[in-house]
């Protein structure tokens, strides 16, 4: 008789028991979010590298101008004429002595006050920089009478003011002007941009931008940055407001700021946590001194705003309706070095804009800390190597 064998039978296995799920699931989960913080972070972190390489091209441009003007200033030391070109620090000097502002000083503190002045207008971070020792654009006030004194201005003097006066007396004969112009024509924007329409843009309250659209034009019309937009990430230009006027922006599309004297940053009783943030290889407090005056002679002169406790660079212009109270240029004995700036990965600055005052008076744009946890993750062109 055959036998016949049969496979022993097992009952079926149930199905996952809801534990069983909830554990599977909940690992699953906790992988998933392992591995979004890693590799968010590592995004996060490859955005702040590539902004901080935009922001060391820019910064090679911006310092290469920067000594490249330290050395205009050398060479004008040696010249003992007040020749009529811009930059001649004699011709400056001349002019504020004159009758028009009636300074009285050595002629270390009066280089250094034109110095001053000077970049101020070639480095601008608003568009009120550039008007000059009497901070009224281009030598003229609708409201008052025609101010026909030499000054310093970065504009064109040009053939007739709008109040048809002749050209007035003027040293500093517009290389801004031409370099900015020089920018505008390079724009591949439809319509072109004429030097009149910046000039609009610039000064209306509204525009937005404004300190940043300035800085693409000063840098990529820099005979430094003639191959600066070869160089940068297409991606890390861009016109956020659409206005026609382009803007260096971070990884995240935000504008880069500039600030041409942050020296608030390091003015007695600043928040040092910011300083250290921003320039984290800068000693506490900066370093004393001033590249534009080398001597410090306005640190002790009559020129020092003597309210008792850090003194500021005050131009006391003669009290007029027409003209501002005065001009604060920067914190005297501070650490001084022009600064750009991204807002960081939290694409909030925390600092005031570098554009946001108007007037004369200056002491709100040398980058006051607004909201220091704001400003921490700033990424500026003084970290790293730097």
């Amino acid at each position: 008789m055959k036998t016949i064998r049969t496979t022993p039978q097992h009952p079926p296995r149930a199905a996952f028991s809801l534990v069983e799920l909830l554990v599977v699931l909940s690992i699953l989960l906790l992988l998933m979010g392992l591995a979004y913080v890693t590799l968010g972070q590592s995004g996060q972190k490859a955005r702040v590298a590539s902004t901080q390489t935009t922001l060391a091209q820019l910064d090679a441009v911006l310092q290469a101008d920067f000594q490249a003007m330290l050395q205009d200033f050398t060479e004008q030391e040696r010249k003992a004429a007040a020749k009529a070109e811009w930059d001649n620090l004699a011709a400056g000097r001349a002019a504020l002595t004159s009758g028009a502002y009636g300074y009285s000083g050595t002629s270390s503190q009066l280089n250094a006050m034109v110095r001053q002045s000077r970049y101020i207008g070639l480095f601008p971070q608003r568009w009120e920089d550039t008007y000059g020792f009497d901070g009224v654009f281009d030598g003229w006030n609708p409201a008052s009478a025609y101010v026909n004194t030499p000054d310093d201005s970065t504009q064109q003097a040009s053939a007739a003011d709008p109040m048809g006066m002749p050209p007035r007396p003027q040293i500093y004969a517009g290389p801004l002007e031409k370099r900015l112009k020089a920018a505008l024509a390079k724009l591949s924007v439809i319509p072109a941009k004429s030097y009149a329409d910046l000039v609009t843009e610039m000064t209306n309250p509204s525009a937005q931008n404004k300190n940043s659209e300035l800085l693409y034009l000063l840098l990529t019309s820099s005979p430094n940055g003639t191959n600066l937009l070869d160089q940068i990430d297409a991606d890390h230009v861009g016109d956020t407001d659409r206005d026609g006027f382009p803007e260096f922006v971070d990884d995240w599309g935000n504008p880069i700021r500039f600030y041409s004297t942050p020296t608030a940053l390091f003015s007695v009783g600043a928040d040092t946590s910011v300083e250290a943030a921003l320039f984290p290889n800068v000693a506490a407090g900066g370093a004393t001194g001033d590249p534009l005056d080398p001597t410090n002679a306005l640190l002790t002169s009559v020129f020092a705003y003597p309210n008792g406790g850090d003194p500021l660079l005050y131009q006391p212009i003669p009290a007029s309706a027409m003209f501002p109270s005065g001009i604060v240029y920067h914190h005297l004995g501070a650490y001084y070095a022009p600064l750009l700036v991204s807002a960081g990965p939290d694409e909030s600055l925390g600092l005031v804009e570098p554009d946001s005052a108007s007037g004369g008076d200056r002491r709100t744009l040398l980058c006051v800390p607004t909201v220091p946890d704001e400003a921490y993750d700033n990424i500026t062109n003084y970290q790293g190597g730097n």
